[in-house]
């Protein structure tokens, strides 16, 4: 957009220069001014129209995910629309944001493709990640960037993620939830209906659940991520330890399979007996690879699974929750049980325990906090035996 700068003629009357500060041709940042603004902006136009046919031809309908970040970083590098080029820091951080970035948008994801709630599953998958609140920010802000940058140059018609955002944790206050959590009723509620829906009358129902309902027990008993979920393989179920591996997790936009890189996700979580139980009984029912898989012997899509679980939640008469209040709900009730913040940043998968204890330290601080309560009340007792 043009820069408009007041001055004033030798009588003293006021007016206005317009500047377009542009990147010519042999890639060198300039200026030029004009007297009007609609001069300044056809101007403007133009410079940009003989940068883009200066530009490798890529047909709109053919522009990848990759294309687009390319094209940005190239531009960026010398100065887009006139602004300062980027320093070689700041290249080499966008470099790293992008390659983080392709392992929730693959790089040959087709742009005509990408809509905006393709974007939330985007935006979902970075932030169910291992990766800090401040870094999911800062790829999640860059890639907003190069969309913003492709609507502006006409390199795609609409913008998918304009109004998606991730925000800064909130710093809450004494006494507040830091996020929501399914109660035990709940939990209870929502297993039970899954198991009753295992053996419903209704076809299309028992289809629907007669071998996925133990999805709902297995999130509430791990902890699991619902892509580590997905992409469980009988092979990581040991049934006469009684332990689950995680070794590998489900890539939401590409729909492949990929192994944990973060070594604080590589973890075995221990199940119930009774669990074990029912998924013995599982295995013995069918011949599959995945523990829950399609009908084609697929892993379950992620899009499916979603809507799956929020008519489960219907079902149940439980109100709307994602597959990670089904993960604090574990957290929570670790917490109740005793566990430390070492081993329930262990059981989660995350990469320190710095992170759980600013997701859940709360908790901590108030069942510490009972517990100091109840001794102190028991050491005060006049009625002590």
């Amino acid at each position: 957009m043009p820069s408009e700068r007041k001055t004033t003629d030798r009588n003293g009357k006021a007016q206005s220069k317009w500047i377009v500060y542009y990147v010519g041709l042999d890639g060198k940042r300039n200026s030029k001014s004009f007297d009007q603004k609609a001069k300044a902006l056809a101007f403007e136009k133009q410079t940009k129209s003989d940068r883009a046919n200066k530009a490798p031809k890529i047909t709109k309908g053919q522009l990848t995910y990759g294309d687009l970040v390319d094209r940005f970083v190239q531009d960026s590098s010398v100065g887009r629309d006139g602004g300062e080029p980027w320093k070689e820091s700041t290249l080499d951080v966008a470099e790293q944001r992008f390659q983080a970035s392709y392992q929730f948008l693959p790089r040959d994801t087709p742009l005509k493709t990408v809509t905006v709630a393709f974007m939330k599953d985007v935006r979902r998958s970075l932030q169910e990640s291992t990766y800090a609140r401040t870094t999911q920010i800062g790829v999640w802000n860059l890639i907003k960037s190069a969309f913003n940058y492709g609507y502006g140059e006409e390199l795609i018609s609409s913008n998918p993620v304009q109004t998606l955002v991730i925000r800064h944790q909130k710093v809450m206050e004494a006494g507040e939830e830091k996020f929501e959590v399914f109660t035990k009723e709940e939990a209870s509620a929502i297993v039970a209906k899954a198991l009753e829906l295992s053996t419903a009358t209704n076809g299309h129902t028992r289809r629907a659940f007669e071998f996925n309902w133990l999805i709902a027990p297995l999130l509430f008993e791990t902890g699991m991520r619902i892509a580590e979920l997905l992409a469980l393989e009988w092979s990581n179920v040991d049934l006469e330890e009684q332990t689950i591996s995680i070794r590998q997790t489900f890539i939401k936009q590409s729909k492949e399979l990929q192994k944990v890189k973060a070594a604080a996700s590589h973890r075995t979580l221990s199940i119930s007996t009774a669990l074990c139980r029912r998924l013995r009984q599982l295995k013995e029912r069918r011949e599959s690879r995945f523990v829950f898989e399609t009908k084609t012997k697929e892993a379950l899509q992620y899009r499916n699974t979603l809507r799956w679980w929020h008519s489960l939640l219907e079902h149940a008469g439980v109100r709307e929750g994602g597959f990670h209040k089904a993960r604090h709900y574990y957290a929570s009730r670790l917490i109740e049980a005793g566990v430390d913040a070492k081993v329930l940043t262990t059981n989660l998968g995350h990469a320190d325990v710095a992170f759980t204890l600013q997701v859940y330290g709360h908790l901590f601080d108030d069942r510490d906090t009972r517990e100091k309560k109840r001794q102190v009340a028991e050491q005060l007792s006049m009625l002590a035996a």
